[in-house]
Formats: structure tokens, C-alpha cells, sequence
């Protein structure tokens, strides 16, 4: 076995077959590795379902894969116990949630009252005032 070292685990794509006893500490290593380059690091993690599938609640970027019988291991053996996939892909920016859902129909036109529009002129001519 190798040492964790992020220098390993940095610029490049990582998979982990882990024992479900070390599975906590190996997810922690590899999402303190990819912290430090996010954008072009990635991991996959193969554990064998023994007593839990939550792993991916270490951090909110480790997605769920699925759970499988058949995972393509370098290993030549059948697997007794099912095994649950899950995946720290790169980090991409977006900006969600600043234009509004499809379908939606635009807010209806508010009309300014006199009033209102008076003070705002009235503080608007304060401002250039001394």
C-alpha cells in the first residue's frame, strides 16, 4: 500500500477500492487532495456494501453512483457482497438559480406612482447639492 499523499492525488483522475473499515479515512484524503486542485482532480471510490452506503455525506461534491454486483475490479474474483460506487468529479463554476425556470411568465409592469416619482427626483437633485 502507498502512502495518501496529495502529491499523488493532484492534476489527475484517482480510483479507490477500499475496505468499508478505511472507506471514511480514504474519502477524507482524496477530498482534502482535490481541495487543493479542484478544477482538474477527480476520484472514484469502489466499497464493498457491507454495513453503510452514506460515504457521499462526508462532502456535499461526492455523488452517488449506484450500487452494483458487478464492478470491474483488477482482481480476478466473484464478489459475495454488492458494491456501491461513488464519484468526486472536478469542480465546475456555475451560477444557478440567476435566470428564472423556463415557463415562467414575467412579473406584471408596476406602475409608479406621482407621488413616489416626485421624491425621487426631489433626491436625486440632493445629490448633487453641496
Amino acid at each position: 500500500m502507498s502512502p495518501w499523499t496529495t502529491t499523488q492525488m493532484r492534476h489527475g483522475d484517482v480510483v479507490w477500492t477500499l475496505s468499508p473499515t478505511i472507506a471514511k479515512q480514504g474519502f477524507l484524503a482524496a477530498v482534502h487532495a482535490w481541495l487543493e486542485s479542484p478544477w482538474d482532480s477527480s476520484h472514484i471510490f469502489i466499497v464493498p456494501r457491507i454495513l453503510q452506503r452514506d460515504y457521499g455525506r462526508i462532502n456535499k461534491n461526492i455523488i452517488f453512483i449506484g450500487q452494483f454486483l458487478d464492478v470491474p475490479l483488477p482482481h480476478d474474483f466473484t464478489p459475495v457482497v454488492p458494491f456501491v460506487v461513488f464519484y468526486l468529479p472536478p469542480f465546475v463554476r456555475s451560477a444557478k438559480g440567476l435566470d428564472p425556470p423556463p415557463g415562467l411568465d414575467t412579473g406584471p409592469k408596476f406602475r409608479c406612482p406621482e407621488w413616489i416619482r416626485t421624491q425621487v427626483e426631489h433626491l436625486r437633485g440632493l445629490s448633487g447639492k453641496s
